[in-house]
């Protein structure tokens, strides 16, 4: 009797936790609705240290363990990774807004402008074809810096029909090797595209 009520309370836990991760999902799912590119991006990095908080946790732990039982709590770290190999399977990436899914083509997604004297503006356009059956609707883009700004049609590119994203990369105080970035957030599979600029500036 004693060990069925053990096991009952395991299992209210259990579904306790289930509840409330499906809860918390939920509410960051409708934070990230309302936040840019960007914002996800910061997010997705406090996240990481998070993780990485975690780490040093469970190792600063370990280390208050005797060498036997640090030996037994490698072997329980081993076996619940395994586990999670066989049964964990990655989402497809989803799109960032709900709408019908199509698919572009586009000429380049890079384009190097060669050398520049610093202080120059370069500007290039990335041109594109809508080679699906639904309206291609770009939701943002987003350079990687301040010095790289995106131009881009906005409204709805009809299936057959082609448009353009138009670059400016501002080298001013950017001297070197330099990939400047956009990343392009639509109805696509994958949901975001990055293009890039590359050359040196002098």
């Amino acid at each position: 009797m004693k060990t069925y009520k053990s096991y009952l309370v395991v299992f209210l836990l259990i579904g306790m936790n289930f509840s409330m991760q499906a809860q918390q999902a939920e509410a960051m799912s409708e934070v990230l609705k309302t936040l840019t590119l960007e914002q996800k991006i910061k997010i997705l990095e406090y996240a990481k240290n998070l993780e990485k908080e975690m780490d040093a946790a469970i190792l600063k732990q370990m280390k208050k363990l005797s060498d036997s039982n640090q030996g037994k709590l490698i072997e329980y770290a081993q076996s619940v990774s395994s586990d999670q190999s066989a049964k964990v399977r990655r989402p497809k990436a989803q799109p960032t807004i709900d709408l019908p899914m199509t698919t572009v083509e586009f000429d380049k997604t890079s384009h190097n402008f060669g050398k520049v004297k610093e202080g120059e503006i370069v500007e290039y356009e990335y041109r594109f074809k809508n080679t699906g059956k639904e309206p291609y609707v770009i939701q943002n883009a987003k350079g990687s810096c301040g010095c790289t700004v995106p131009q881009w049609s906005r409204e709805p590119v009809l299936p057959g029909e082609s448009g353009m994203i138009k670059i400016r990369f501002d080298t001013n105080h950017k001297a070197g090797n330099r990939t400047q970035k956009v990343y392009v957030s639509s109805n696509t599979e994958p949901a975001v595209l990055s293009l890039q600029l590359t050359g040196v500036v002098e």
